[in-house]
């Protein structure tokens, strides 16, 4: 059986200034309006909320505010509540530049994400999205 594995966050932060700067670490909070398991949830968009980070939906993407930087996947966690496993590094400021390749397509409930839009908000945080070649296999990996 083959194993996809997840995306980490080199592949998605392709440049930052200072990650003392552009990241802040919050507790993720689950209020999609259903019990969510995210895997691969690296670049997954977030919103903030009393303190809290929360799965951003496909509808509000124009109004983000961090991408999650977590490459393990999250578990099951139920409407309204806290995942678990304490604080997680959320980016939430540039200067900084994304891979475009590693930012999700859909949100956590599965609906398709504008990426115009998507983009359009990342610049207004200073993070910068740019297409990268695909990671190829070069004679010293074989």
């Amino acid at each position: 059986m083959a194993t996809t594995k997840n995306n980490t966050i080199s592949d998605l932060v392709v440049m930052e200034v200072d990650p003392k700067f552009t990241r802040e670490d919050y507790t993720i909070r689950n209020t999609s309006a259903a019990t969510r398991t995210v895997t691969n949830p690296v670049g997954t968009p977030l919103n903030l909320n009393a303190g809290k980070m929360e799965f951003a939906l496909a509808a509000g993407i124009n109004a983000i505010e961090g991408l999650l930087l977590e490459s393990n996947d999250l578990p099951a966690t139920a409407n309204n509540a806290d995942v678990a496993g304490g604080k997680r590094a959320v980016l939430v400021r540039g200067p900084a530049i994304v891979a475009k390749s590693i930012l999700p397509t859909v949100d956590v409930a599965g609906s398709a994400i504008t990426m115009s839009d998507f983009i359009t908000r990342l610049a207004a945080l200073d993070i910068q999205v740019r297409d990268e070649p695909a990671k190829t296999q070069g004679p010293q990996d074989s």
